[in-house]
């Protein structure tokens, strides 16, 4: 079995923290080859090359004359589609990190490309390739939750913004805040373990009222005079309600800076036999079942393995490999992703509009 050739544009925190590591391992079972590293900034690119002993180049279209089997896109969101677009054509797959693009009409013309070219294209949704995830969904699928239908789900931070002062807070770049960072890992696998229902209507608010003025940072020490100039056009907190064509509910909540407790990472289902709560924060990964059984209510907690969140990405992109190689079913498909997008993009303007938007 031949080596796949892996080529990575932009080479910063995400790329560095969880798909480098990723692909090393992949690399030292020899499955692939770290070929090439691509990012404006030379210094990192070359860097990283030379850790590999790969080429590097400041400019991704001169990487794509490479002879590479993949191209890893870790930039900023606005370059997502443009940089796979360019790279489908020239005959790479492409693993794309999230958010698939910032607009419906630059995901349709990803996938557009990719199907136009014969090879796979897949935006990350690291969250459902955690094991928790998949015995969630198990457990959804097996029928002991019952009917799913109301979901709600979530991730608050209470001072979690994340790179102030560079393009996460940039709407050009970034295309939103908390709603598009977060919520397309949240909403994704939420809709994933229900079984992805049809969209039928989505109401939502955003606000900046926090992030932009605040002093403190759950991310460490900043710097925030040397970043009070720097743009924030962003939300800061996302809220919001959806419909579903199959009757379900979901009730939302993203934010990067809100007067909360902690951090939480949360989903709860309602289904007509038992309910589930699946929350991640500081006091570790908890799942608990409520039910009812021979005239008695009950709670059941289950013992459940802790694993890194890098773990998603390590899962996925091994994933993503056996797709080329062993012509694995994609688990994450063009479909969810343009549908994501419009989800997303509909919140957005329902924000703006301030009514309900159908989809």
């Amino acid at each position: 079995m031949r080596k796949l050739k892996v080529g990575i544009v932009g080479v910063g925190g995400i790329a560095t923290s969880a798909h480098i590591p990723a692909w090393r391992k992949l690399q030292e079972e020899g499955l692939i080859k770290l070929a090439a590293f691509c990012d404006i900034k030379e210094e990192r690119a070359k860097k990283a090359a030379k850790e590999f002993s790969a080429k590097y180049f400041t400019d991704y279209k001169e990487m794509l004359n490479e002879k590479i089997d993949i191209i890893d896109i870790c930039t900023p969101n606005y370059y997502h589609s443009i940089i796979a677009v360019d790279a489908l054509n020239s005959g790479k797959n492409v693993l794309c990190e999230k958010p698939d693009a910032i607009s419906v009409e630059e995901a349709e013309k990803m996938y557009d490309a990719a199907r136009k070219n014969k090879k796979l294209l897949m935006a990350i949704r690291n969250n459902r390739f955690r094991k928790i995830s998949k015995y969630v969904k198990e457990l959804v699928d097996s029928g002991e939750l019952g009917e799913v239908y109301v979901a709600k789900c979530g991730y608050i931070r209470r001072r979690g913004v994340p790179w102030w002062g560079e393009w996460f807070t940039d709407k050009k770049l970034a295309g939103g805040g908390p709603l598009i960072d977060l919520g397309v890992h949240i909403l994704d696998l939420t809709m994933w373990i229900t079984g992805f229902p049809e969209p039928k209507s989505i109401s939502a608010s955003t606000y900046l009222k926090i992030g932009k003025n605040s002093q403190v940072s759950d991310f460490g020490w900043t710097d925030f005079e040397s970043i009070k100039d720097k743009t924030f056009d962003v939300e800061d907190l996302a809220i919001g309600f959806m419909r579903f064509k199959n009757s379900m509910s979901l009730q939302f909540e993203f934010s990067w800076a809100s007067n909360i407790d902690k951090e939480n990472f949360f989903l709860e289902l309602l289904g007509t036999k038992a309910g589930l709560s699946y929350h991640m924060n500081s006091d570790g990964v908890s799942i608990k079942i409520y039910g009812e059984s021979h005239g008695y209510s009950y709670d059941l907690t289950p013992r459940i393995k802790e694993e890194k969140w890098v773990n998603g990405h390590e899962n996925q992109i091994r994933h993503f490999v056996n797709c080329i190689l062993r012509k694995e079913e994609p688990q994450v498909t063009p479909y969810h992703g343009i549908t994501m997008i419009k989800i997303l993009t509909s919140a957005y303007k329902s924000s703006k509009l301030g009514k309900e938007i159908e989809f």
